[in-house]
């Protein structure tokens, strides 16, 4: 049996601010793994989407035929499969087959997502956090037009402006994102510094 002995009152003290502050970093640090765990997104045709689904056609497009005739399918409802890339405040979905064939794309400011899809992507890609995560797999339902948010450095160019995330899978080892976005929640609650 480990047995210590202290011979003053102050090593005593010490040893139990010591064991105070790594328990309480030790559990500190738990809270912001799970925190950042990445959710199950919820099977799709989801219930936070379903307003879409039911409002009419939805075509089922690549990003190529997005990026090669986009007048074509300009304010037409789609749905499209790639990789979504977050680069500082720049979005784009880019080709799973071509990836040098993209479009840029927006998030609308009242988008739907299926349940856990928003917060992956934020997670994941950095997506509304300080830093710029790896690309991730994304099915999401948008229209071709003008990009509406503001907040967006695509604002008002022709991209697909999405108004539902549907699925977001990884690409890459999430461990350094959930750290990251771990560390924002951190600054954020301590320090208010906000989210961009």
């Amino acid at each position: 049996m480990l047995s210590v002995r202290f011979k003053s009152v102050g090593a005593r003290i010490l040893a139990a601010a010591l064991i105070l502050v790594i328990g309480g970093s030790l559990v500190g640090a738990a809270v912001l793994w799970h925190t950042s765990a990445i959710p199950t997104v919820s099977a799709t045709p989801c219930h936070d989407c379903s307003a879409l689904y039911s409002s009419g056609h939805i075509i089922d497009a690549d990003v190529y035929a997005l990026s090669a005739t986009p007048e074509s399918l300009r304010d037409q409802l789609v749905r499209v499969r790639g990789t979504f890339v977050h680069d500082s405040c720049y979005t784009s979905l880019r080709s799973n087959s071509c990836p040098h064939n993209y479009v840029r794309v927006g998030i609308s400011r009242d988008i739907a997502a299926c349940a856990g899809a928003q917060k992956a992507l934020a997670i994941q890609t950095g997506f509304g956090q300080l830093y710029d995560g790896p690309p991730v797999g994304a099915t999401v339902l948008g229209r071709l037009r003008k990009i509406q948010n503001q907040k967006s450095c695509n604002r008002n160019e022709l991209g697909l402006d999405i108004l539902c995330l549907e699925s977001v899978t990884p690409i890459y080892d999430v461990t350094e994102s959930r750290v990251k976005y771990a560390i924002g929640r951190v600054l954020y609650l301590v320090f208010g510094v906000p989210k961009t």
